[in-house]
């Protein structure tokens, strides 16, 4: 994957807001995520970023058809409390779902 290497250099295994919003089509953008997560009391124990919290409130949406916006941003904050994730994990399985796929993606417009 071009540019792969170079992006986790800059962002670690990461998903910055842009390549979140990208990749999962952007059913809610980072504000309106960060906004129904201020709402709540979560304990982010796995480090993630709001692109992470991004790629995982749209994927739930995407994968699971759960409609609101606050229910799939309620799944993603559970996802990063738990304690048996860790950082980086959700991006690693994203690499990894391409590898498999022997999808090619280029990173390089996210350096």
């Amino acid at each position: 994957m071009k540019g792969l290497k170079e992006y986790i250099k800059k962002h670690g295994k990461h998903f910055t807001e842009k390549l979140a919003y990208d990749v999962t089509g952007g059913k809610w953008n980072a504000a309106r995520v960060n906004k129904s997560a201020q709402k709540k009391v979560y304990y982010n124990v796995t480090e993630s970023t709001l692109g992470d919290i991004l790629y995982i409130t749209n994927e739930v949406y995407n994968r699971f058809s759960i409609s609101t916006v606050d229910k799939c941003v309620k799944f993603a904050l559970y996802i990063i409390g738990d304690y048996s994730f860790h950082g980086g994990m959700v991006f690693t399985d994203w690499v990894e779902e391409l590898n498999d796929a022997k999808d090619s993606f280029d990173f390089t417009p996210y350096i």
